[in-house]
């Protein structure tokens, strides 16, 4: 009976902090008595929503993923030509993108200190293969089926142009929203 309440309990605190995305306490939660309880307790579909909601959130370690560039296997976790990353994505069918990705392209020219990964969800490659030509010097990442992308759901993305700032390490230190706030972050860098 105890158990059940303790369980419920943990589950719901576990939700209340999911809404201001506090992770060390969702992860302190987790590890410290949620992963203690009975085996047979846990909701796995419960834990797994939770981290995965959680998975691209500031503090994480940016989740993996690899691309071909000019006929080099990439992988995000393994590059290593910048102190810091600006991951985006992006499309080429985006208005608000097209507008963005070029000022953000002249903002970061000549600066060695950020690299961009620019990922593109889009249905076809034809607009990307004609666009990346237009913002040399960046990793290009063309991710097909658009939102139901693989790799954007993990993301968390529903909107475009997404930005994630992310360190040496590919820990995001920034979510901005906005284009100012991206330059204002990456001024600072």
């Amino acid at each position: 009976e105890n158990i059940i309440f303790k369980k419920d309990a943990i589950e719901f605190l576990i939700s209340q902090f999911e809404g201001s995305k506090n992770l060390e306490l969702i992860d302190y939660l987790f590890e410290n008595h949620y992963n203690k309880l009975p085996e047979n307790l846990q909701d796995k579909k419960f834990k797994d929503e939770k981290l995965t909601l959680l998975a691209a959130e500031v503090g994480r370690i940016a989740p993996d993923f690899s691309w071909k560039e000019n006929g080099k296997a990439l992988k995000l976790s393994t590059l290593n030509d910048a102190e810091n990353y600006l991951l985006i994505f992006w499309s080429t069918t985006c208005s608000h993108c097209l507008r963005e990705i070029p000022q953000i392209h002249k903002f970061l020219a000549g600066n060695e200190k950020v690299k961009v990964v620019a990922f593109s969800l889009e249905k076809d490659d034809f607009g990307w293969k004609n666009l990346k030509k237009t913002l040399p010097n960046w990793h290009h990442v063309l991710g097909l089926n658009k939102w139901e992308n693989k790799t954007a759901r993990t993301y968390q993305i529903f909107s475009t142009p997404s930005y994630f700032v992310l360190d040496k390490n590919k820990k995001i230190i920034a979510k901005p929203n906005e284009l100012k706030d991206v330059k204002d972050i990456l001024g600072k860098l």
